[in-house]
């Protein structure tokens, strides 16, 4: 029998596939049903529809603005102690792993996955973890990054901890995007101490029984790492802890299965936050695990904020929303940047200013 060889131009063209299927099935565009209910918060302050003001989430919004912020900064190298004096104590960056999960088996494309370990001055831990690198002389890592987002598989959750074999499997019908659970595994399964997550968070000196808060951080591909690291810090390393998850830009995740039992078991009540910058078109994808012909549908975990422009002085928020329509696509990528996010950030927070 011949050999198959797989080169980065597969890779490329199977994307492009993928992307058709995808485009095909946005234009379709729909209500929105991926909400911030009532049942996200403690927070009672909301109307006859189950919603809060504005000015409410402007609240919750500038309570996690150094989180948010953090998710921009991950693609730095410089300590995060160093961009966020006044809530790290002291952060180690793990990446350039010395063993990485192959994407195909067949080629030399893999994981790619970084991430800032941060021990807070109040005791909690922050795991903050890089998206897909968009530093254009860098081909390397944009096109690992990229071969994970492309391969939209959904298989059953596996996490690991220092070990060759799993410590949690989820049930059979709890399933997440196998790229993403690949490129999370890349710090979780190795045991080396500057690259296992737990391992380098007690280095800095979080020492597991002490750790009472845990916020897990991300933007882009980051984000969706920074979800499976939640569900990853309930069930193997921190399951007393109080769990955090804020993403910017984050794609889906997981099915159906996978959302709901994110915030039944995993995030602590009112403590998801998705934000989404305008138009971004990243949280659009992926749609459906296009393996198994579109049966298993990719769902978004709940906690949704849209910054959404209304004019070129005002940034407001809504809950719902509507899928973006395929011209839209093209000019939303700007959208996803960090830096857009933490401008339309800023001009959010300034139109309540004494809330600060």
């Amino acid at each position: 029998m011949a050999s198959v060889k797989i080169t980065l131009l597969d890779v490329v063209a199977d994307a492009a596939k993928r992307a058709l299927h995808f485009f095909n099935d946005a234009n379709n565009s729909e209500s929105s049903s991926e909400e911030w209910s009532s049942s996200d918060s403690d927070d009672s302050n909301i109307d006859a529809h189950g919603r809060r003001s504005e000015r409410q989430i402007h609240k919750e919004v500038f309570g996690i603005k150094d989180f948010v912020e953090m998710a921009g900064a991950a693609y730095s190298d410089l300590s995060m102690a160093a961009y966020f004096p006044s809530i790290v104590r002291k952060s180690q960056l793990i990446k350039n792993m010395k063993e990485r999960s192959a994407m195909y088996k067949k080629s030399n494309i893999g994981t790619d996955t970084g991430v800032h370990v941060c021990l807070l001055k109040d005791g909690s831990l922050a795991f903050t973890f890089r998206g897909t690198e968009l530093s254009w002389p860098d081909w390397s890592s944009f096109i690992a990054d990229a071969a994970t987002d492309v391969m939209v598989e959904q298989i059953p959750m596996e996490l690991y901890n220092a070990s060759h074999t799993p410590m949690y499997h989820s049930p059979p019908h709890v399933k997440a995007h196998k790229g993403f659970q690949l490129a999370f595994r890349d710090v979780t399964k190795t045991s080396r101490p500057n690259e296992n997550l737990q391992r380098v968070a007690e280095g800095l000196g979080a020492h597991t029984p002490s750790v009472r808060r845990v916020i897990c951080i991300g933007h882009g591909l980051g984000g969706a790492l920074a979800t499976l690291c939640a569900h990853w810090c309930r069930y193997v390393a921190y399951p007393k802890a109080e769990i955090w998850c804020v993403t910017i830009g984050s794609p889906r995740v997981g099915n159906r299965a996978f959302a709901k039992d994110f915030h039944k078991n995993v995030v602590n009540k009112g403590r998801s936050y998705r934000v989404v910058n305008k138009d971004d078109v990243i949280p659009n994808m992926p749609r459906f695990d296009l393996i198994s012909h579109g049966r298993n549908v990719y769902k978004h975990v709940r906690g949704f904020i849209h910054f959404d422009e209304k004019n070129p002085h005002t940034i407001t928020l809504k809950h719902g929303g509507r899928r973006h329509p395929i011209l839209s696509y093209a000019c939303s990528l700007k959208d996803h940047s960090a830096h857009s996010y933490k401008d339309s950030l800023h001009r959010m927070l300034n139109r309540f200013p004494h809330l600060h």
